[in-house]
């Protein structure tokens, strides 16, 4: 699972997007949307939902240490380990 960034129109919303095999093929399938990109940077929400989404990925399936997830307000995400 990974979160992205998709383009719609003039707006830009994050999802939460896994990627599954079918029929020997990798696919994606967004598993829900969170909301509009602005919306959660201007509330405060973006990094907090970031945060979360890389802490309970990597703390459930490697022991990882925690990552801290930085916003570059361009669109783009920073992943540093900390």
């Amino acid at each position: 699972m990974f979160f992205c960034v998709k383009q719609s129109g003039l707006r830009q919303y994050l999802q939460i997007v896994e990627n599954f095999r079918e029929e020997g093929r990798v696919r994606q399938r967004v598993l829900t949307t969170l909301g509009r990109l602005d919306e959660l940077r201007r509330s405060g929400n973006l990094d907090r939902l970031l945060d979360a989404g890389l802490y309970y990925t990597f703390a459930a399936t490697s022991g990882i240490p925690f990552l801290k997830v930085l916003s570059t307000g361009l669109g783009r995400l920073v992943y540093i380990v900390c």
